[in-house]
């Protein structure tokens, strides 16, 4: 009986970790598919794509200082040309920031990933807590956006990965003229496209490749 009921606790605590694990690890997968999502929206075959100015990535991607892009001159209009303002070069000097941190901490998700690929987890079961996540995340922000207006998303946002900088712009400086709110709207609803597709498409990959194996 005693031997019985330490294999049934055996059992539940190993269950647990399992469990622990594979969440994590779901989790974690979520998130480097969401980085790597966002980032391939700052990249110039993107911002083509979307019409907006690829002189941009000049400088998110490079080591361009903050003074050569306030040098720059934007034509918002066929013969009216604007640069930066001080605190709009140095909001997109966060930007840059922020998006070599993302790039580092995929990397750093993507290695917990691998190290635990070798302990022969359930990826079914992970990729399912990855997509659920995203799922989650995204239909929390779409709440949000429509109960109170995307300008309390884009807050929300922006006060957590930019509360130490500016962020604000009045409508006529130019980087509201280049990236218009609605710039944001689609870049943000595109990575969770991006994103809920690869996690899905290996959830349901991973779910057929198991009733295959049986």
């Amino acid at each position: 009986m005693a031997a019985t009921v330490g294999k049934s606790l055996h059992v539940r605590r190993l269950n647990w970790v399992q469990t622990t694990r594979d969440s994590v690890l779901g989790i974690s997968f979520g998130l480097v598919v969401l980085m790597l999502a966002a980032l391939i929206c700052f990249t110039r075959p993107f911002m083509d794509a979307m019409g907006l100015n690829p002189d941009i990535t000049a400088f998110l991607w490079s080591g361009m200082s903050t003074d050569e892009l306030r040098q720059m001159v934007f034509f918002v209009a066929p013969d009216v040309g604007m640069s930066f303002t001080p605190d709009e070069a140095d909001h997109l000097a966060d930007v840059r920031s922020l998006l070599h941190s993302t790039l580092l901490a995929a990397g750093a998700l993507g290695v917990l990933l691998l190290a635990g690929s070798m302990l022969r987890p359930n990826w079914r079961r992970i990729s399912t807590i990855a997509f659920g996540f995203l799922a989650a995340l995204a239909a929390s922000g779409f709440t949000v956006w429509q109960l109170s207006g995307f300008k309390t998303v884009s807050h929300l946002f922006h006060n957590v990965f930019f509360s130490g900088g500016n962020w604000q712009f009045a409508s006529h400086q130019l980087m509201m003229k280049l990236y218009p709110p609605v710039v944001m709207q689609t870049g943000m609803t595109l990575c969770f496209i991006m994103a809920l597709l690869v996690t899905g498409t290996f959830a349901l990959v991973m779910a057929t490749a198991k009733k295959k194996a049986r």
